[in-house]
């Protein structure tokens, strides 16, 4: 799954989005958004040149996951492995991390 499709669902209709990803566990690929200074989210933005108002924030579990964002930087392509814990037409996507990883490039 991509944050480009989650978030093109969410805009087509919230609460057909809201029905059918709250509660599911996906492996959502997308652009580093921003990174919480306490390391207890960061964001996940479609891939491309698409201006959204909403997006993936994704919440930090434990310290290796800290760890492992702090080896990223804004900008990267990153895979989050995690449960869809809320959607809503304001904020998005909110998802717990079970992993995350920079994303391998496949040309």
């Amino acid at each position: 799954m991509t944050a480009k499709q989650l978030v093109s669902d969410l805009e087509g209709n919230a609460l057909k989005a809201a029905q059918a990803h709250k509660g599911k566990d996906y492996e959502i690929t997308g652009v580093l958004g921003n990174i919480d200074a306490q390391g207890d989210y960061v964001t996940i933005e479609p891939s491309g040149d698409d201006l959204t108002l909403t997006g993936v924030q994704a919440f930090v579990k434990n310290d290796d996951q800290k760890k492992a964002i702090a080896e990223l930087s804004k900008g990267d392509k990153i895979t989050v492995k995690g449960k869809v814990k809320d959607v809503g037409e304001v904020m998005g996507y909110s998802v717990d991390i079970a992993e995350i990883s920079k994303a391998t490039s496949k040309k």
